[in-house]
């Protein structure tokens, strides 16, 4: 047996071929039906179904032979459409958390249709942005279920928005998923043009929030940990406390890259990944800022 890889599905970005310990991955020469050289296993024998792989795959095409509830969770036709997009991996975080608490019949997610990020749960999509009141008005009339709002701070304006929004949750018992990705940087990639956000900060000093944790993806031990963030986030909803916020930074390798009009390769995303260790994680590392109980 060994992992199992739907190479259709494949976006190509490499990212499973960093983390795997017996380095038998390897992104192929042939092409798939989107037109991207896939990874293949090159040495099916020595694979021991580790899971690693599959844990960081963005785009769910690996998993294990003996299944995985957390991988049947995802919807694997409507994910994120850009190679090696971090929404992918948030996808799998909430999964993950998701099979982990056994709360998978619960959850009730508020978004944005654009957010691309697609469970098999019960999902409210909107092509507008009354997604969030919506989020808190249902939350206040089914007490019972655990509502998540998930946001985009992608651009200035939407990410302004959404500090404001994040400004009047006192008093509401909802867990909301922060997106961190307004990030520019120099045409050389050397540094920040401009972006980012202070907001947890803001509100760890207010004291309103039950839960407040940031964190990025790069490893299995991130992945690990940020699924963790979401679970604790939801044992306070779960107990009934106030609000929480558990906020995802990472690149727009589309944005940071001048917006390509064609599926980029696993060079020029792992160059961009490089800016992003240097420049911008060290500004915004993995923490819980509030924790006002064990919520265990």
């Amino acid at each position: 047996m060994a992992i199992r890889i739907d190479t259709d599905q494949c976006m190509g970005c490499g990212v499973c071929v960093q983390h795997c310990p017996k380095g038998i991955l390897a992104i192929g020469d042939t092409v798939n039906a989107r037109g991207q050289r896939h990874v293949v296993l090159t040495d099916p024998d020595a694979c021991i179904e580790c899971g690693r792989c599959a844990a960081m795959c963005t785009a769910a095409a690996l998993s294990l032979p003996a299944g995985d509830a957390a991988h049947q969770l995802i919807d694997a036709v409507k994910i994120p459409p850009h190679t090696g997009c971090p929404l992918g991996h948030l996808t799998r975080a909430l999964a993950r958390a998701f099979t982990n608490l056994g709360v998978e019949d619960r959850v009730v997610l508020f978004k944005m249709r654009a957010a691309d990020l697609n469970m098999h749960v019960n999902s409210h999509d909107y092509e507008d942005d009354s997604y969030f009141a919506d989020a808190l008005a249902y939350k206040r009339e089914h007490p019972e279920d655990l509502v998540i709002a998930v946001c985009s701070s992608s651009k200035e304006e939407p990410t302004h928005v959404n500090e404001a929004r994040y400004r009047t949750l006192a008093g509401e018992k909802i867990t909301v998923v922060n997106t961190l990705n307004w990030f520019e940087a120099d045409r050389d990639l050397t540094r920040v043009a401009r972006g980012g956000s202070r907001i947890l900060e803001e509100l760890a000093s207010a004291g309103d929030a039950s839960y407040l944790a940031r964190g990025s993806i790069r490893t299995v031990a991130d992945m690990n940990r940020f699924t963790g963030y979401i679970e604790q986030a939801l044992r306070h909803q779960m107990a009934g406390d106030a609000f929480g916020i558990v906020e995802l930074v990472y690149p727009c390798f589309y944005r940071v890259a001048g917006r390509p009009q064609t599926l980029m390769g696993a060079d020029a995303i792992e160059r961009i990944y490089r800016w992003f260790d240097e420049c911008v994680r060290p500004e915004y590392p993995d923490a819980v800022l509030r924790d006002s109980s064990p919520a265990e």
